[in-house]
């Protein structure tokens, strides 16, 4: 199998892939097992002006774990620099911190994969390409994901079906019939409406 040559990975690509939920990855970084990230365009300390990719305090961003979609960080580190501590922001007019988004996140692919490895986390590796799927069921998940993240479950099993079947269209992807999206969706989709 290729590996990936992407520089990171967002927060929901993470947890699809991993089959876990926002706040259990949040609860892994906060317990010093992988590091979360951001990139912010600008932001003032008292050592100066920071920007570009910053690590964040995994307890800072609890409430995104717990549904918010954006919040104020308060201190962030400096990727590149592993001796540095943790820098108190503030935003351009002089506000405490900076808002981020949930969309503003994302692991560093070395971390993501070495994480990956250490928790035997992820699809089963294949080696060559026999028996892989001709649909990107993973990207669909994802964007199930994010849309149940977003928007909650719509009102049918069968209006995410349309979703899903939406989805690999609008990436240009041949559909698979609707009754093997159902198949697929129907396992999460039974534990997420027990839960509602």
């Amino acid at each position: 199998m290729r590996q990936s040559t992407r520089p990171h990975f967002t927060l929901f690509e993470a947890c699809a892939r991993w089959e876990i939920s926002l706040a259990e990855l949040v609860g892994r970084a906060a317990e010093g097992e992988l590091k979360l990230y951001a990139g912010i365009p600008f932001a003032n300390s008292e050592t100066g002006p920071v920007a570009g990719t910053v690590e964040l305090n995994p307890s800072d961003i609890l409430r995104m774990a717990r549904g918010a979609k954006e919040m104020r960080v308060y201190r962030v580190k400096l990727k590149d620099e592993e001796d540095s501590g943790w820098i108190f922001i503030e935003d351009e007019d002089g506000g405490k911190g900076i808002t981020i988004t949930i969309d503003d996140l994302f692991i560093v692919a070395e971390e993501y994969r070495a994480f990956e490895d250490r928790h035997d986390l992820g699809p089963p590796r294949r080696a060559g390409g026999a028996g892989q799927s001709k649909h990107d069921w993973e990207g669909m998940f994802v964007a199930l994901c994010k849309r149940v993240f977003e928007d909650g479950l719509p009102g049918t099993k069968e209006d995410l079906c349309r979703e899903m079947e939406t989805f690999f269209h609008d990436r240009g992807d041949e559909s698979p019939d609707i009754s093997t999206i159902r198949k697929k969706i129907s396992p999460l989709w039974d534990e997420l409406r027990s839960a509602v």
